[in-house]
């Protein structure tokens, strides 16, 4: 499967929003994607370490489920202790 250029991408990017962001992601795809990388255009922009880059800590992220914090004790056990019961593995 022939992978797309950074021409078509930028293309693609800036049809669907001309504003800031679209500009940032542009950017960001003309410096950094390579169609001969493994990896979609997100993974390898993510994936940049040019961390003196103005852009870097905007630069566009792969999309990835959030979690909450709530559901992270969800399976935790109750310990029972002196001062009551208490959620996780270790009591303090």
């Amino acid at each position: 499967m022939r992978r797309r250029s950074s021409k078509d991408i930028i293309n693609q990017i800036l049809a669907r929003s001309n504003g800031l962001r679209g500009k940032v992601n542009s950017n960001c795809v003309y410096c950094t994607y390579d169609d001969q990388v493994i990896g979609t255009w997100r993974q390898q922009i993510e994936a940049c370490a040019v961390t003196e880059c103005p852009l870097h800590s905007v630069r566009p992220r792969s999309y990835r489920k959030k979690t909450h914090k709530a559901d992270s004790n969800i399976n935790s056990k109750p310990i029972c202790c002196e001062d009551g019961p208490k959620i996780g593995d270790i009591a303090t």
